[in-house]
């Protein structure tokens, strides 16, 4: 590609000096997921991509005003889970999704490419694999079927796959079809969902960090037995007091 950063017809030419992305991630609102399907989560999904499209563009006006060069992206420019996972931001879930530590799967994920010399992140692990493989709540909320409950292959289930990863492969052509912006059910059935801002999440997050597999089947049940995924109806979410949801009270 050498040097060469322009548009043609056909192809966008960038340089290979641009050879960093920064990955972000942005929360959804814990209240709103918790509604899927439904619009709130829509919403909030809706309300990602704005910040998303604003806080990338921002930043990418930073890094060129400092002399070089930077393009900010969503969903283009590179497949943005794996770049977050690379970036130390989280794991990946059975569900498909980036895992992060402090909000689970819901976020939504956008990058800047840049040729700015910064030292890249390492990626991270804290148990969220060997907890999928015990868990399948995410496969049992997905009403399309798109997720599996199998063991992790390294071969695709379908033609949107990029086999060649071990992994568990979700059928994009089923979520896509049945999803529009309104389902979010394996966010919301996810345990790692919950916000970090209770003594006993920060308890269960540590047990699953150490990888005591004879207690992940507990902590889901657990999980279910004490209300967590549940579809919050909309009338309910309208009562709520804001500044008392759980998002609001999370400690940083």
């Amino acid at each position: 590609m050498g040097d060469r950063f322009e548009q043609t017809e056909d192809a966008w030419y960038v340089p290979e000096s641009m050879n960093r992305f920064i990955a972000l991630a942005f929360e959804e609102d814990y209240c709103a997921i918790m509604n899927s399907p439904g619009r709130l989560a829509s919403a909030a999904t809706g309300n990602g991509y704005s910040r998303m499209a604003i806080t990338a563009s921002t930043l990418a006006e930073f890094i060129r005003n400092l002399g070089y060069r930077a393009i900010p992206a969503g969903n283009g420019f590179g497949l943005s889970i794996p770049i977050a996972i690379d970036a130390g931001l989280g794991e990946l879930g059975r569900l498909g999704l980036i895992v992060t530590p402090k909000y689970g799967p819901r976020v939504r994920l956008a990058k800047v490419l840049t040729d700015m010399p910064l030292v890249p992140d390492t990626p991270i692990s804290f148990g969220v694999t060997e907890f999928c493989e015990k868990c399948m709540l995410c496969a049992d909320e997905c009403p399309s079927g798109a997720i599996t409950g199998g063991e992790r292959t390294w071969e695709g289930t379908s033609r949107s796959n990029n086999a060649g990863t071990l992994k568990w492969y979700v059928e994009g052509v089923k979520c896509y079809d049945f999803n529009g912006f309104s389902c979010s059910n394996c966010k919301r059935c996810c345990p790692f969902n919950k916000p970090n801002n209770s003594w006993l999440h920060r308890m269960v997050r540590s047990v699953i960090k150490g990888r005591v597999k004879a207690l992940d089947n507990f902590m889901v049940t657990l999980d279910q037995a004490s209300g967590y995924g549940r579809q919050l109806q909309g009338n309910m979410f309208w009562r709520m007091n804001g500044s008392r949801s759980i998002t609001a009270r999370e400690k940083m």
